[in-house]
C-alpha cells in the first residue's frame, strides 16, 4: 500500500524514528510513539539536529493510546514490531491502531499462520 501525500500517521513503536522520518518527506504530520525512553530520547535528538518540524515522539504504551482521541490519524503504521510484543498484547495494540485511524499498515515477519493479521 502506497500511503497517500498529505497524510497524518502514527507510528506504534517506532524505535529510533528512521521510518517516521521517512514517513515525514510527504506527510503533514508523523508522530512517532514508543515504550522505551532511550529509543524516544535518540529519535528527538535525530529530529532536532535534521530541524524536522512535522514529525514528534512521545513515549507512550502503544496498548494504551487514550492520549490521542477516536480517529485522530489518517494512517496508523507499526513496521517490524508486532512479533515483539508479548502475544497476549497483540489484540489490545491492533485495538488501539483500529481506533484511532481507518487505515491500519502492518508489516512484519515473525506472527505465526494463521493467526496474522493483513
Amino acid at each position: 500500500m502506497k500511503i497517500p501525500p498529505g497524510q497524518k500517521i502514527i507510528d506504534i513503536a517506532c524505535g529510533t524514528g528512521a521510518q517516521s522520518f521517512a514517513l515525514a518527506d510527504k506527510s503533514n504530520e508523523v508522530v512517532g510513539i514508543d515504550l522505551s525512553e532511550s529509543m524516544i530520547r535518540f529519535a528527538r535528538r535525530k529530529k532536532d539536529k535534521m530541524k524536522q518540524n512535522n514529525v514528534q515522539f512521545l513515549i507512550a504504551d502503544a496498548s494504551d493510546l487514550s492520549i490521542f482521541k477516536y480517529h485522530s490519524f489518517d494512517v496508523a503504521i507499526m513496521s517490524l514490531a508486532l512479533h515483539q510484543f508479548n502475544p497476549e498484547l497483540y489484540l489490545p495494540v491492533l485495538s488501539e491502531m483500529k481506533r484511532l485511524s481507518k487505515t491500519i499498515l502492518i508489516l512484519d515477519y515473525a506472527v505465526p499462520l494463521p493467526c496474522n493479521i493483513y
